[in-house]
């Protein structure tokens, strides 16, 4: 259910105002340091925001945070792929490269 609240956030740019989605990732990082939300609903909020830097930072430390990775399978995650930073995290997790 966290996933899919981090889906639609990612997408609250193009609906809402700037401030607001900025308010949602503050509300986010006080779940995920409760435990009530994973870190990739962190990262969908910053795709909406189009902060690709924040995001690649998000899926680099998810190895280390012990965080399920199927980011790469997602549509919203193809224009990542070519990306070297992205192509690492995939190696970190032992994952093949996404399809062409």
């Amino acid at each position: 259910m966290a996933i899919e609240a981090g889906k639609r956030l990612a997408h609250y740019e193009i609906a809402g105002p700037r401030e607001e989605a900025l308010a949602a990732v503050a509300e986010v990082k006080r779940r995920i340091e409760q435990g009530k939300s994973p870190r990739i609903e962190l990262a969908q909020i910053y795709l909406g925001l189009d902060d690709r830097d924040r995001v690649l930072e998000i899926l680099e430390r998810a190895p280390e945070a012990g965080v399920s990775f199927q980011p790469y399978l997602w549509p919203e995650y193809e224009a990542f792929h070519s990306d070297p930073r992205f192509q690492a995290v995939l190696v970190k997790f032992g994952l093949p490269r996404p399809p062409r």
